[in-house]
C-alpha cells in the first residue's frame, strides 16, 4: 500500500482528522499524523514527511505565517519532493498568503466547499493510486436526462448497505460517480444461491477464488476491508443479504423490485453450453437459469434428465476453468440429489468422484464410497465433464 503524510498545525487538527479519514476510507493508502508540535516550524513537519509517496500539505493563515524564507520552501517544496520523487499535494482550508507558484502545484480549494473540495482531492488521489481503473460494469445509462440521485451521494462518501427500489435512479448515481471507487460493479443475481452470488462478485472484481463458498465469503471481506467497491446486485434472493454485507471500504446497494427475465428453455441452455469454450462469457451469465433447473422437479422426467446431466456436467467443466470451485461442488451437489430420487447409481458415482477432486483441492479428507467405485468400473460416457 503507497503511504502519505499529512502535514498542518494543531490548530487545524480538527479538519486534518476529518481528511484523513475521508481518504484513508476512500484509498488504498496509508496516512501518517504529520502535525508540527506546538511553536516549532511547519515546514520542519513537511520536511519530515517527504520521504513518503505522497505530502498533503494543508494550508491555512496560522500554517503560513510568518511568511516562509523563500529559500527554504524552495528547498522543502520543491528540490527535495523531487529528488526523493515525492508528490506534494496543496489543500487550502481557508484563505491565507502563500507563494503564488504553489497554486501551479497540484492544488485542491476546499476554503469555500470543504465537501466538494475533499471529493476533488479524493478522485485525484484515486487516479494516481489505480491508473488504470477497471470499466464499470454497468447496464446501459437511463434515457431519461437530469435523473436525480442526490439521496445515493452519500454512498460516494462512506462505506454503506443499503436496500432501494429507486432503480434508475441509482443507475444514473453509478455513471456519473464511478470515478469515486476503484471498481464499480452491477451484478444481477436473479436465481442465483450463495456459492453462485459470491462467485460473481469475485469474478467482477477479478478475483479468482478457488475455495469453498464460505472461503469466499472470506476473501471477499479481507478485499472490502482494503478496497472501496461500490457493489449494486439486484434482484438478491433475500436470505443472500447478510452474506453480501461485506463491510470494510465497501457500499453495498440491494436493488429491490426490478424486473425479473424469464428463464431460458432446457434445451436452449443445453446448446449454449455444449459449446461452453466458445461461449463461456454467455455461459456465465446463464448459470442462475441453470441453478434454477437442477433445482426443479421436471428434470427428473425421463425425457429431459440426459440433458439436465450434460446441462450440469458442463457447467462444472467451464467453473473448473475458471476456478470457481465453489460454484462448481454446488451444482454437482444439486444433481447428485436428482439422481439418488432416480437410482441413477452409474452417474451418480461419476459425480462422486468429481465431487471428491473438488474437496482435495480444499484439502479435506475425502472417502470413497462403494457405489463410486462400482460405477469406475463401469464405462459412462459423460463427455462434457471437459
Amino acid at each position: 500500500m503507497r503511504s502519505a503524510a499529512i502535514c498542518y498545525l494543531p490548530v487545524d487538527s480538527g479538519s486534518a482528522t476529518e481528511l484523513r479519514c475521508y481518504l484513508e476510507t476512500n484509498c488504498p493508502v496509508a496516512i501518517e499524523d504529520g502535525v508540527a508540535p506546538m511553536g516549532a516550524d511547519f515546514l520542519d513537519s513537511v520536511e519530515t514527511g517527504i520521504s513518503l509517496d505522497y505530502v498533503l500539505v494543508l494550508l491555512s493563515p496560522d500554517s503560513t505565517q510568518p511568511a516562509w524564507p523563500r529559500a527554504r520552501w524552495e528547498s522543502v517544496l520543491f528540490e527535495q519532493p523531487k529528488q526523493l520523487r515525492t508528490q506534494v499535494v496543496y489543500v487550502l482550508l481557508s484563505d491565507c498568503k502563500f507563494p503564488a507558484v504553489l497554486r501551479k502545484e497540484t492544488f485542491f480549494d476546499l476554503s469555500r466547499d470543504f465537501a466538494t473540495g475533499r471529493r476533488s482531492l479524493k478522485r485525484w488521489l484515486l487516479s494516481q493510486l489505480t491508473p488504470v481503473p477497471p470499466v464499470p460494469k454497468l447496464p446501459e445509462r437511463p434515457t431519461s436526462s437530469g435523473q436525480d440521485f442526490d439521496s445515493f451521494e452519500s454512498l460516494a462518501d462512506w462505506p454503506e448497505f443499503i436496500e432501494s427500489s429507486e432503480r434508475e435512479s441509482l443507475l444514473a448515481f453509478a455513471h456519473a460517480r464511478h470515478a469515486d471507487f476503484e471498481a464499480v460493479i452491477w451484478r444481477d443475481c436473479t436465481r442465483r444461491g450463495r456459492a453462485g452470488i459470491l462467485g460473481d462478485i469475485a469474478f467482477d472484481l477479478g478475483l479468482r477464488l478457488e475455495g469453498s463458498w464460505e472461503d469466499t465469503a472470506q476473501s471477499l471481506r479481507d478485499y472490502c476491508a482494503e478496497h472501496r467497491v461500490l457493489l449494486i446486485l439486484e434482484n438478491l434472493d433475500p436470505s443472500a443479504t447478510e452474506l453480501v454485507n461485506f463491510g470494510g471500504k465497501a457500499s453495498v446497494v440491494v436493488v429491490n423490485n426490478s424486473d425479473i427475465v424469464p428463464r431460458r428453455p432446457l434445451a436452449d441452455l443445453v446448446r449454449l453450453f455444449s459449446s461452453w469454450k466458445r461461449n463461456a462469457g454467455r455461459c456465465l451469465e446463464a448459470l442462475g437459469d441453470v441453478e434454477s433447473h437442477l433445482d426443479s422437479p421436471e428434470i427428473l422426467k425421463e425425457e429431459v434428465w440426459t440433458e439436465a446431466c450434460s446441462l450440469c456436467l458442463a457447467s462444472v467443466a467451464l467453473l473448473k476453468d475458471y476456478g470457481r470451485l465453489a460454484e462448481a461442488h454446488d451444482l454437482l451437489a444439486r444433481i447428485s440429489s436428482a439422481m439418488q430420487v432416480r437410482g441413477d447409481l452409474a452417474a451418480q458415482g461419476q459425480v462422486e468422484w468429481e465431487t471428491s477432486w473438488i474437496l482435495e483441492q480444499w484439502d479435506q479428507a475425502v472417502q470413497i464410497p462403494g457405489r463410486m467405485a462400482a460405477a469406475l468400473s463401469e464405462p459412462v460416457q459423460l463427455s462434457l465433464f471437459g
